[in-house]
């Protein structure tokens, strides 16, 4: 450092000089300089330190990018938009955090198709909203049974319709408690029901009643006018015999394909069955069928009847007048309606007479439900044994007893086509009976008989000698004649079943007892 005066050199700091003494002029003095030196070294290693930071968050980006697919970036981060199902259907785009719980019923499982399964069930909302648009992509089927547990194959999920076939088999009480007033309104109630079943896209109903027995006013039908005239003529008569009403409706229904349900009610305490409300519940549970229990005013066993109902995948309802009955009807036959049909073939396609449990479960990013329910493989009613000790399964029959199943069902099945080749397998062809039955189906045909097989019921077995059995049989047909009004047939029979090279045959009827002879409303 100089002094600007004179030229004379001077120290670091000195404010004159010492040789002319001018004041020296300051260059913002030392400690101002170093300050501007602090103040720009910080400005300048910010920014390097943000560009740094910008280098490191493009450098995550891009592998985030490169790592993750778009749907699993779309998981990763949770302000990302899903495709959701909607409570109307369709789908939408919101942001949900966690799916709703709905209320998924399994009403009925069908498996006459075995091993083809059919579940029918409902899926609605908290509010009791029907759920639409369901695909098989939101729901997952899992069978399990005794040995292991299998989740199966979706192999078709859609939405009942109007055009979809429902049978309805409506019970109706008309013991002597329903007489005046309320049969008549529950006659008017029943009537309108009718009116909103869809007969032109194959719906089909059949009334029965009961007092202390049960009547068939009405087999299925899907001519309007048949139900309604039935309906008009009702009276009421007598004690009750409500569990031997469900008895002959779950017997009925179980030979309608398709979705199939049962709608009863009653006024009264049962008195008068021979069945046991246990023995019809766990029957409807077998055949799959749910039973739709209403039961009217204060003198009803509540507690019997909602177990029937949800047993059976049905459900109980107890009202206190029965102008309300119309109401419920419609309620029943909407929910029949709305259901999902979810179809798969098990993989376990062995017909052992052991009941399997469904699990059942809706997954989808707006709503998950569950159900579970249970089922026979393709179960048989077999009606073998007096109802009133229960009807045996197929399973378990002797071969007497098998060769009796086989020959009456497949007898009808062999009049109603006219073709002896049917029955011919199930009769021992040494016997007296093959020519007999021969003969009678081509009359048959003649006359254009057809057949309905209601009950048959093997009163006993004799055994004659170590090939040969003589059993007592009561059996009960519906018969028409040209397509005329048909009628109710009862028989006591005796027939002769002799083990064969092939196995157990019926081979003589040597006695025949006609009991009853009925004229009855029924449609084939």
């Amino acid at each position: 450092m100089f002094c600007g005066n004179c030229g004379k050199k001077l120290e670091d700091g000195d404010k004159f000089c010492g040789n002319c003494g001018k004041v020296q002029k300051q260059d913002n003095d030392t400690s101002n300089s170093n300050l501007e030196k602090s103040k720009i070294k910080p400005k300048s290693n910010k920014k390097i330190v943000l560009s740094l930071l910008g280098v490191g968050i493009c450098a995550l980006v891009f592998l985030l990018v490169f790592t993750f697919s778009s749907d699993k970036i779309k998981k990763l981060f949770s302000s990302s938009s899903e495709t959701l199902v909607n409570d109307n259907g369709g789908s939408m785009n919101s942001k949900v955090s966690k799916p709703a719980d709905s209320k998924i019923s399994i009403n009925q499982i069908d498996s006459s198709n075995f091993p083809e399964i059919s579940v029918y069930f409902t899926a609605e909302d908290s509010n009791g909203k029907v759920l639409k648009n369901l695909t098989k992509n939101y729901m997952k089927i899992k069978e399990t049974n005794s040995k292991n547990s299998v989740e199966e194959e979706i192999l078709d999920l859609r939405q009942m319709n109007l055009n979809q076939p429902l049978s309805i088999n409506l019970v109706m009480d008309t013991s002597d408690s329903m007489k005046g007033n309320k049969i008549d309104i529950a006659k008017t109630a029943a009537r309108n029901f009718i009116n909103s079943v869809q007969f032109n896209s194959g719906d089909s109903v059949e009334l029965i009643t009961f007092n202390e027995s049960v009547s068939i006013a009405q087999g299925f039908t899907s001519q309007k006018d048949r139900i309604d005239g039935t309906l008009k003529n009702l009276s009421t008569n007598s004690e009750t015999a409500f569990y031997d009403a469900l008895n002959t409706s779950l017997v009925e229904t179980s030979e309608k394909n398709g979705p199939k349900c049962i709608i009863a009610f009653t006024d009264g305490l049962d008195n008068k069955s021979k069945v046991t409300s246990e023995y019809v519940a766990d029957l409807g549970k077998k055949l799959g069928i749910p039973i739709y229990i209403i039961g009217i005013g204060d003198d009803v066993d509540t507690n019997v009847l909602r177990d029937i109902s949800e047993k059976t995948g049905g459900y109980f309802t107890h009202i206190s007048d029965v102008e309300k009955l119309q109401q419920i009807y419609s309620d029943i036959f909407k929910k029949q309606k709305e259901q999902y049909i979810l179809k798969y073939k098990t993989k376990n396609n062995v017909r052992d007479g052991i009941f399997r449990n469904v699990d059942l479960n809706l997954i989808s990013e707006r709503y998950v439900g569950s159900a579970s329910e249970s089922y026979l493989p393709k179960y048989a009613i077999n009606p073998n044994v007096d109802p009133s000790t229960g009807y045996s399964s197929q399973y378990e029959m002797t071969g007497v007893e098998r060769a009796m199943y086989d020959y009456q069902y497949n007898f009808v099945k062999a009049v109603n086509g006219y073709d002896f080749s049917v029955l011919s397998p199930y009769i021992d062809a040494n016997g007296t009976l093959y020519n007999m039955q021969q003969k009678l189906i081509e009359s048959y045909k003649k006359q254009s008989i057809q057949e309905k097989l209601v009950y048959y019921s093997i009163e006993s077995t004799k055994k004659v000698s170590n090939d040969e059995y003589q059993l007592v049989v009561y059996e009960k047909f519906y018969i028409t004649y040209d397509n005329k009004k048909p009628t109710l047939m009862e028989y006591r029979n005796i027939y002769t079943i002799k083990n064969t090279s092939n196995g157990f045959k019926v081979s003589d009827m040597p006695d025949l007892k006609v009991l009853n002879s009925t004229s009855v409303n029924y449609n084939f």
